[in-house]
């Protein structure tokens, strides 16, 4: 684990991230969950939202009866 840092700049709150925490080349977005204190960043590309829109999609038929 490291420790970086937080700045404030207008209004909103920029992290430093370290080397070894930097997101692969390609991710220029992220979703931030709020668990207390905590703050989890994932890339949008690997949410379960978007899994679920990439998947195979059924027909208007699917389980019709």
């Amino acid at each position: 684990m490291t420790i970086s840092n937080v700045i404030n700049h207008n209004n909103s709150q920029l992290i430093e991230l370290p080397l070894e925490a930097h997101f692969p080349d390609g991710i220029t977005e992220v979703t931030v969950r709020v668990n207390g204190t905590d703050r989890i960043l994932s890339p949008v590309a690997k949410s379960w939202d978007s899994f679920f829109k990439q998947g195979p999609v059924v027909t208007d038929d699917f389980m019709a009866e």
